[in-house]
């Protein structure tokens, strides 16, 4: 098992539940009306805190004593040096294993293994992973065992039938974020939205609200888990061992490609071995989000603990618990201590957002003032009803867990990481036949999602630090990159480091509009936004563009030939990447590569590569994450940081960038501008369609390569009529697109009639090579600047777009609406 193995036919869909369909749970309400996609917030995102939901259920808060912990730098103990140091009073738990009485990390019984997994459920578009996660379901039926799946909220919304069927299989469904942040890195209200939309879109779905969360990444504090508990949420975590281990399979590291799937079960077997020795039962990490981890579990892990002597008991983690199944779910909780309210006169919940009550403690979905907080009293608030509260729920009577203790005490199954920023892994193919032969074409119809890999080769670098660029005029290749002191990957970057207030001076001088962030990368995320498109020059709604913007090659039948989102994080890259540089050179064909920044982090390789086979390197931001909705700091972070490390692995210093989505208005075409970065987009038509290959809707299972296909044919069909040259949007991030263009776009295109001209963007704009990155530029009007360049943040002038590596001041003042009339001819 590697992250490469071919996948498998998937089995018969067995069950379909319908609304008004009656759960296994008893009282529980039926099935609710299929769920209508509404005004959610957009997924993978933190939801913003400023709507009428989240106001509502800020006032869950209110009597209980929230403690004043600042958020943390990312969630991680190495950029955050003062919380990791204060971690003990904070009840940090990512940091040394902290956890409060509150806290549940083991099932109380030895030898029962608290079965979970955290069910990420991916986006509405990958048709393939139901197949994989009935896989699972069927599984987990044949051997009657049951489980306990942590959702997240965006994903609810996006694949509601596999929550139902896991719901209505008997299993138990648990609240893990609407985003999958890790939440000691946001405030108190982003924290509420997370919780509150999940719950939400769990009750839209199943009827239900459940009263437990898990924290993504096991990321709590003593205020993450103030306001979880204020909200009739639970927290659930998994084993650690005193010496700091955690009950880790490793399985995602085998669909990451950094492990194979005989290490992870090794793991895993250590795991039992050691569970063995504990007085208490034990909850594990695992996943479901991969084919891969499902077939280990499916196939080893269960297994193993169900064979194993001494024998282990396999529960989900309420039942290990000896939760009443009922106290589970708020509408069929008859624990009339927790959940506990204060926020209503009844004490119910408002899960809807909508200012009104709908949900109380055991009214199985229906709304009854007199059920409510039965006491009449007013509830206790702070650390000892929470403790008080917890203990009554969960029946730990003899057992107030310690930290120490805690650590000892349980194992679950759980998924704790998100899609990262389109991420996607490949999973359902054709075929369970890998490739033999590493150079041949798939046929057209059979590029799909779950495409079976090639045979992996052995790669050698030929390109050593010391290296001299095709580029005339460029520094040899740096030392090998240190990944110490960058932001994490596809998070956006924190905006208070001493590099980003550096950056943030590039801005001085020039007029950035004060456009606030949109709400999405979307128009119907944001009418307001859209209705005022023109105005803001949103490219997003409406293909808004300035003359700042690069949006076509100049000359007729010109392909500005590019490819985004690279260098792909697994080393199964490695193969595909390097066939479409092949196969580029087979045809003596140069494309622009726009790099995801924090992806060099793990591909630094990928990137010389293409530098050193005269490719153009141009900027995609840190964490592609869409630049509207971010602050003018998040910008100036995300394009600064993936400046830097460009720099640190190639030695030179890109004066172009996409943003991601084509997401782009006046106020981040200022600041791209300002930092000396020329926007790039790709051709749109003159009634609103754009250029689009579609090849990601490929990888995402919408669309067969076929289709694809089709839709670039008719995008040369269009360009052909045109008097200019077209850039379009490809990808070269997985290995179906990469297929799509080694074995068909780019030949259609040369064996067009009238024949394209394929070139790199920079090469059909006439820009001079030199002129593509700052060390090498002859341009003294572009990049246009009014102090010195401070590529590494440190405070100090690294170069000016003149003098390589010697500064030298600049005196360029421009105003955006100056520039914007003379960018374009001032850069040839």
């Amino acid at each position: 098992m590697s992250s490469g193995m071919p996948t498998k036919v998937p089995p018969p869909v067995t069950a379909f539940y319908t609304p008004g369909a009656r759960p296994p749970l008893s009282g529980a309400p039926p099935l609710p009306s299929a769920l209508v996609l509404g005004n959610w917030p957009e997924t993978d995102k933190v939801p913003p805190t400023d709507s009428a939901e989240v106001q509502a259920w800020m006032k869950e808060l209110n009597g209980y004593d929230i403690p004043d912990l600042s958020p943390t730098v990312d969630g991680s103990c190495g950029a955050d040096p003062a919380a990791a140091a204060d971690a003990a009073n904070r009840g940090w738990w990512t940091c040394g294993g902290w956890t409060r009485d509150t806290d549940i990390v083991a099932c109380p019984d030895k030898l029962t293994w608290g079965v979970s997994t955290v069910n990420i459920l991916m986006s509405s578009s990958l048709a393939p992973i139901n197949q994989y996660f009935r896989n699972l379901l069927t599984y987990l039926d044949e051997k009657d065992l049951s489980a306990t799946f942590f959702v997240v909220g965006s994903r609810v919304i996006s694949r509601p039938a596999i929550l139902i069927q896991e719901y209505m299989s008997g299993h138990e469904i648990s609240v893990h974020t609407w985003s999958h942040r890790p939440l000691t890195t946001l405030t108190n209200e982003q924290i509420v939205a997370e919780l509150g939309w999940t719950r939400k879109a769990i009750k839209t779905v199943l009827g239900v609200t459940p009263t437990t969360m898990r924290p993504p990444y096991g990321d709590i504090d003593d205020r993450v888990r103030a306001i979880s508990l204020a909200m009739g949420m639970v927290p659930i975590m998994w084993t650690r061992t005193p010496d700091g281990g955690k009950f880790d399979t490793n399985d995602w590291r085998v669909a990451g490609g950094i492990v194979n799937g005989t290490e992870s079960f090794d793991t895993f077997q250590q795991i039992l071995t050691n569970a063995t020795s504990l007085d208490t039962g034990f909850i594990v990490l695992q996943h479901d989000l991969f084919e891969i981890t499902v077939d280990l579990a499916r196939g080893y892990t269960l297994d193993a603990a169900l064979r194993h002597q001494p024998k282990f008991n396999l529960q989900s983690i309420g039942e290990c618990l000896k939760f009443p199944p009922g106290n589970l779910y708020l509408e069929t909780n008859q624990n009339q201590t927790f959940p506990y309210r204060n926020q209503s006169n009844g004490g119910g919940v408002d899960v809807s957002g909508d200012g009104t009550i709908d949900t109380k403690s055991g009214d199985g979905g229906t709304t009854n003032p007199d059920t409510a907080n039965p006491s009449g009293g007013a509830m206790a608030s702070g650390p000892v009803a929470m403790s008080a509260a917890l203990v009554t729920l969960i029946n730990f009577i003899a057992m107030k867990v310690t930290a120490v203790a805690i650590a000892l005490t349980g194992i679950q199954l759980a998924a704790a990481h998100g899609d990262h920023g389109r991420l996607h892994k490949r999973q359902t193919p054709p075929t369970t036949v890998v490739r033999t032969d590493s150079t041949a074409i798939p046929p057209l119809a059979s590029i799909s999602s779950g495409m079976p890999l090639k045979p992996e080769p052995t790669f050698v670098n030929t390109h050593a630090p010391g290296s001299t660029p095709p580029i005339p005029g460029a520094p040899v290749l740096p030392a090998e990159l240190s990944r110490v002191g960058y932001p994490a990957p596809d998070k956006i970057p924190p905006t208070d480091s001493p590099e980003v207030k550096e950056w943030l001076k590039e801005l001085e001088g020039f007029h950035i509009p004060d456009l606030r962030p949109t709400k999405g990368a979307e128009c119907d995320m944001d009418p307001e936004a859209a209705a005022d498109a023109a105005n803001r020059g949103w490219w997003t709604c409406g293909g808004h563009t300035r003359s700042t913007d690069v949006t076509n090659c100049p000359n007729k039948l010109q392909w500005g030939v590019s490819f985004d989102d690279g260098p792909a994080p697994h080393t199964f890259s490695d193969f595909y990447c390097r066939r479409l540089l092949q196969k580029l050179k087979e045809l003596d064909v140069r494309a622009t590569f726009f790099v995801v920044g924090s992806r060099l982090l793990d591909r630094p390789g990928m990137v010389i590569d293409q530098y050193m086979n005269g490719h153009e390197v141009s900027i995609h931001t840190w964490s592609h994450t869409p630049l509207t909705t971010l602050t003018n700091e998040q910008i100036v972070a995300e394009l600064g940081w993936s400046r830097k490390i460009i720099k640190a692995v190639l030695g030179v210093t890109p004066t172009t960038m996409r943003p991601p989505r084509g997401d782009i208005d006046d106020r981040v075409r200022a600041i791209s501008l300002a930092m000396g970065l020329l926007p790039i987009l790709w051709t749109a038509t003159p009634d609103g369609g754009k250029f689009d290959t579609f090849d990601w809707r490929v990888v995402n299972g919408d669309f067969a390569g076929d289709e694809s296909f089709r839709v670039f044919q008719e995008i040369l069909n269009k360009a052909s009529t045109f008097n200019t040259g077209i850039i379009t949007l490809q990808h070269d991030l997985f290995e179906a697109t990469v297929d799509l263009a080694v074995g068909y776009t780019l030949d259609a295109a040369i064996n067009h009639n009238p024949k394209f001209s394929l070139e790199p963007i920079g090469s059909c704009l006439n820009i001079p090579s030199t002129n593509l990155y700052w060390e090498t530029n002859k341009n003294t009007s572009f990049p246009v600047r009014n102090h010195t360049v401070d590529i590494t943040g440190d405070g100090k002038a690294d170069f000016d777009s003149t003098s390589g590596a010697v500064a030298t001041r600049i005196t360029l003042l421009a105003s955006l609406p100056l520039m914007a009339l003379a960018l374009f001819a001032t850069l040839l």
